[in-house]
């Protein structure tokens, strides 16, 4: 156990796969259709958050009102545990396309683990104006970058979006993902529920 500890380190992604998705809670609480797609129905990421911005400041949607939805929402049902489960064996970050100002608010929620995602402008108004990535494919650069300093790495994803992480890690699962997304990458295993995950997840940490 101290010889594997040492070894991996697991990234994960957040949204899906410890707390909901926050795009579609704002589309629900705000009652616009539009805002539910997410990178499961649009893969180019850059497209579909120009689009979001676009929405948000069609119907006048500032920054603190997302939030204020945010603080709202809870875990998905025992990501909690399924975390504290992770991080008593290895080295866990969460790596997340979101932005620091909607996800230190979920990293509160799961009691703080180490978060890598990107950041908001904002306008003298409020609004949205525009996002920043801190590298482009920064997931799969951040665990390139974890394979330099000596570690192996465990990725665990969802969406399209998370692919290139799964392929540059040293081992990469799939959680709940969509079937468009299994049948395109079968070489990812599976989980459908936590329990699963942690079998996977056993046979290296």
């Amino acid at each position: 156990m101290v010889e594997l500890f040492n070894m991996y380190i697991v990234c994960v992604d957040l949204e899906s796969i410890l707390t909901p998705e926050v795009w579609i809670n704002v589309a629900d609480r705000m009652k616009i259709k539009e805002l539910r797609l997410t990178t499961r129905d649009v893969p180019d990421y850059d497209v579909l958050m120009k689009r979001r911005l676009k929405i948000l400041k069609a119907h006048n949607i500032k920054l603190k009102d997302v939030q204020k939805i945010i603080e709202k929402m809870e875990p998905l049902k025992g990501a909690l545990a399924f975390l504290n489960w992770l991080r008593k064996r290895c080295q866990v970050i969460v790596l997340s396309d979101t932005f620091t100002e909607f996800g230190n608010i979920l990293m509160r929620k799961l009691g703080y683990p180490t978060l890598f995602c990107n950041y908001l402008e904002v306008d003298k108004s409020g609004f949205i104006k525009n996002y920043r990535l801190r590298k482009k494919d920064g997931k799969m650069q951040a665990v390139k970058s974890l394979q330099l300093l000596g570690f192996k790495v465990i990725a665990i994803g969802d969406s399209y979006n998370d692919i290139t992480m799964l392929k540059g890690a040293d081992v990469g699962f799939l959680f709940k993902a969509s079937d468009k997304v299994r049948k395109e990458f079968p070489q990812f295993p599976n989980a459908q529920s936590y329990g699963e995950l942690k079998s996977l997840l056993e046979k290296y940490i």
